[in-house]
């Protein structure tokens, strides 16, 4: 077990130093009205079902998340198949 986890905290460490730059969240802007966008739509669908403020933590997150994931697939081919070279790089 001390095996396993050590390979994989090498791994993680190798992966992190790729990290320093912001691939996916430089456009701020695009992220900001994604996740605003969002938490609408979440928001007046919880609200259809009656459950009002009740889940407003739980909303942001899933709001913010598929933000993300929305402004991330905007970035381009080539930055996206550099950083996966890296990544698989590293782990190999």
């Amino acid at each position: 077990m001390a095996k396993c986890k050590d390979e994989v905290l090498g791994s993680v460490r190798k992966i992190l130093t790729f990290e320093s730059d912001p691939l996916f969240t430089l456009n701020t802007e695009m992220l900001e009205e994604k996740r605003n966008a969002w938490r609408k739509r979440y928001s007046d669908s919880a609200s259809q079902y009656g459950f009002g403020n009740t889940y407003n933590d739980e909303l942001t997150v899933m709001s913010t998340v598929q933000a993300y994931f929305e402004v991330a697939s905007k970035v381009s081919g080539i930055v996206l198949i550099r950083y996966l070279s890296l990544l698989f790089t590293a782990l190999h």
